[in-house]
């Protein structure tokens, strides 16, 4: 199956942040999806998507965003049909499921048998390095008449429950032996000793499920598993009811639907439209066991595509020119006095010393401000040299350079490069604005307005681009969303700006992942690492809206490793989010992240809408 690269981008979806492994994880499904159905189309049997890929198809036009599995349904005898054909006709490293058990009633195709970062599986798998896959349940079709369900019904429940209170080794209480005794003798049959009793119950039961398949019966279907348990039955359905499918449209593609679709979602879900976050029979997201014996196994236990905090990060780690120039002018000043007390005394040894001491501080200086751009400040240290060049050259010859004169030119040069390093009073400041998605404008329009209307602010819209990221990490196919933002917004480009030349005050970014998001990449030149040291303030505004009525969702705790605990929010001097909710639920995830002993950082980094720009700035 092909999908197009924006279907792996993270995305919010009703207000739930759906991550890049999730978007893989279900291409890994589709994947196995798409095998499945060529195998049914080829033996003419008709399946139906389910529960809650159903119910996703006509909600949300593809996966419910809280989801990350795949339902699909058959009749028994299809069903039958299907897993005689699996073994023969799927993949060969595919991994099939269908032994009846205690949890499994069910089939369940996997597209591999373990996880893995090799590179030819993950292009198999569109990226997703775990198992991933669909599940198949049947639909049984109930006895015409009443009596002879019910019977079938009462038996069934019994060799269920039999089995499952049965040991592996075949031990059991008295209770479960007597009612092995009852199953033996009202279907008149024996256990084969040499297997493991439970299976064979397992066993028994399913067949007990199929009993009634030829035509007379075919008037009703049910989940026979739920049917049989101690809990109140589901509701049966008329044959009818599924029929020739529907085609809906399921992430870009069309699946199969029973012919009475809404009626089924009425009755299983009463107001289907309307979402609710409970319902998933598993742990969220499926993989994440796999992924913590991945960890296990790894060697220095990381995974390269997370994101692992170093205490280090939050020290100031910023570059500044006026730390560079204040040094060594504190140090040249003092030595320019001892160069006077020196050529005094007629010590002109000891002040050609200080001389080259004062010299080679210069150049060193010089080569740490040339890193930054700081070429006028460069220029200044340049000129510094040659001029105590010149005044050496004159010591201990018949016409030295005077004492005061060699101060008041060296100094001359300090005080330029001071007046340099502080600029003129009341300058302007400069403030930054980074979008690189042009859907995400809106969250910090209302900043760029009110640093507009800040006279004493020069403010630049500098919206950068973005890349794909093929699955060895390396970025292809770039994306530029300029043009998408409103027409009224001044736009500087991206190339013809020098952040270590220009140093704003400000910076505002909006993407907060440096390498670490799977699908995409903004150029290293705009991680935040590469932005901080030449700003005074690095500011992170996520470009998304999340459901804050639902943070409290465990869920959304899990997705949030994502999003939260990333370079960006980490390094930036203040994080934005959209509410005082949204704000806890980050400040709680990163002092788990962190520790808990860094929870006063970020309580005064993380901040919520509302507050005005110029506090921030």
């Amino acid at each position: 199956m092909q999908f197009p690269d924006s279907f792996f981008e993270d995305e919010v979806r009703d207000g739930f942040y759906v991550p890049s492994m999730m978007k893989r994880a279900w291409a890994a499904s589709l994947e196995v999806l798409d095998h499945v159905a060529k195998i049914c189309e080829k033996h003419n049997i008709r399946w139906y998507i389910y529960f809650g890929t159903l119910l996703g198809a006509v909600r949300h036009g593809g996966f419910i965003p809280w989801d990350d599995d795949l339902d699909i349904c058959m009749m028994r005898d299809d069903y039958i049909r299907f897993n005689e054909a699996a073994p023969k006709e799927l993949p060969k490293e595919y991994l099939i499921k269908n032994q009846p058990s205690e949890y499994r009633m069910h089939t369940t195709i996997w597209n591999s048998d373990c996880a893995s970062l090799e590179e030819n599986r993950l292009k198999k798998s569109h990226g997703f390095p775990f198992m991933g896959g669909i599940d198949i349940f049947p639909f049984d079709y109930l006895a015409y008449d009443r009596e002879d369900e019910e019977v079938r019904r009462s038996l069934a429940a019994l060799v269920y429950h039999t089995a499952m209170h049965t040991g592996e080794d075949g031990r059991c209480s008295p209770e479960i032996k007597e009612q092995l005794s009852e199953i033996k003798s009202y279907l008149h049959m024996t256990f084969d000793k040499r297997r493991p009793i439970r299976k064979q119950l397992f066993s028994l039961a399913v067949d007990l499920f199929s009993m009634y398949t030829d035509k007379k019966h075919r008037n009703e279907v049910v989940r026979m598993h739920r049917w049989i348990s101690d809990g109140p039955r589901p509701k049966t359905y008329p044959l009818e009811f599924f029929g020739e499918p529907v085609m809906l449209r399921f992430e870009g593609t069309d699946l199969p639907a029973p012919s009475a679709w809404k009626t089924i979602l009425e009755v299983e879900y009463g107001d289907y439209m309307k979402p609710s976050r409970s319902g998933s029979g598993h742990g969220y997201p499926f993989y994440r066991g796999q992924e913590e014996d991945m960890i296990a196994q790894l060697k220095g236990g990381r995974i390269p595509y997370k994101y692992y905090f170093d205490a280090s990060e939050l020290k100031e780690k910023r570059v500044s020119p006026d730390l560079f120039v204040k040094s060594f002018t504190a140090m040249a000043t003092k030595a320019h006095l001892e160069i006077v007390k020196s050529l005094a005394a007629s010590s002109s040894d000891t002040a050609k010393g200080l001389l080259e001491v004062c010299q080679t501080s210069a150049i060193q200086t010089g080569t740490a401000l040339e890193q930054l751009g700081e070429d006028s400040l460069v220029r200044i240290l340049e000129e510094y040299c040659e001029t105590a060049w010149q005044i050496y050259e004159t010591l201990g010859t018949a016409q030295p350079a005077r004492p005061r004169d060699v101060q008041s030119r060296l100094d001359c040069l300090l005080k330029r490069l001071a007046q340099r390093t502080e600029g003129p009073a009341g300058q302007r400041r400069e403030v930054v604005f980074l979008p690189f998605k042009a859907v995400g404008w809106e969250r910090i329009e209302p900043l760029w307005k009110e640093a507009m209307e800040d006279k004493g602010c020069d403010v630049y819209v500098i919206p950068i681009p973005y890349y794909y990221k093929n699955l060895d990490g390396t970025l292809r196919d770039m994306q530029y969303e300029a043009g998408q933002l409103p027409g009224y917004v001044p736009v500087t480009d991206y190339r013809q700006y020098d952040f270590k030349k220009r140093r704003p005050d400000t910076v505002f970014i909006q993407n907060p992942y440096d390498e670490y998001n799977l699908a995409t990449s903004v150029p290293p030149s705009f991680f935040s690492r590469s932005l901080k040291p030449f700003t005074k303030k690095l500011v992170y505004v996520p470009y998304f809206v999340l459901d804050e009525a639902e943070m409290a969702d465990p869920k959304v705790s899990e997705n949030m490793e994502y999003y939260v605990s990333t370079p960006g929010v980490v390094l930036a001097d203040t994080t934005i989010v959209q509410s005082a909710g949204v704000r806890q639920a980050y400040i709680d995830y990163l002092a788990k992240f962190a520790g808990e002993s860094t929870r006063d950082v970020w309580e005064k980094k993380i901040q919520y809408s509302g507050q005005r720009a110029s506090d921030i700035r």
